[in-house]
């Protein structure tokens, strides 16, 4: 993923709210195969993000700055949204063959199901918590010279 470049807007009790206008993040997004990730961008209007600026960081008011999330982050992110749904999936049809044996059809696919629900809303509820959003907060990478449009 490449970074995005926003501009500082404001900065207030070391958070600094950055206004992306840019809604393309990476060239994957702007050829409609991204991960759906969309955490820095994904929308058409100018986003704005709070960032806590780290001490000693001068960020002035309408200095660029290029955002970024850790890869690692990212790839945590989507082990969550798309791998957990997946795992449940296969575990309940699992459990449900070792309770009650080989499955027909439609019950099978009952269970992939309701397994496939329980995985999306569990991933749901992790990524909302505070220490998934900590971890998903782009963070300034680098100044960059904005031109003036």
């Amino acid at each position: 993923m490449e970074s995005v470049v926003g501009k500082v807007s404001s900065v207030r009790d070391r958070v600094a709210t950055i206004v992306v206008d840019s809604p393309i993040g990476c060239h994957r997004c702007a050829t409609g195969k991204g991960c759906g990730a969309g955490l820095l961008t994904g929308t058409e209007k100018p986003r704005q993000i709070e960032i806590f600026v780290p001490a000693g960081m001068n960020l002035p008011v309408g200095s660029g700055v290029r955002l970024a999330v850790a890869p690692r982050d990212l790839l945590r992110a989507a082990s969550i949204a798309y791998g957990l749904p997946l795992v449940t999936m296969l575990a309940f049809i699992g459990l449900a063959r070792a309770w009650l044996g080989a499955l027909d059809d439609l019950p099978a696919i009952l269970v992939a199901a309701v397994g496939l629900l329980a995985g999306l809303v569990a991933g749901r509820q992790l990524l909302k918590t505070e220490a998934a959003c900590r971890h998903l907060v782009p963070v300034i990478d680098g100044f960059v010279g904005l031109s003036d449009d």
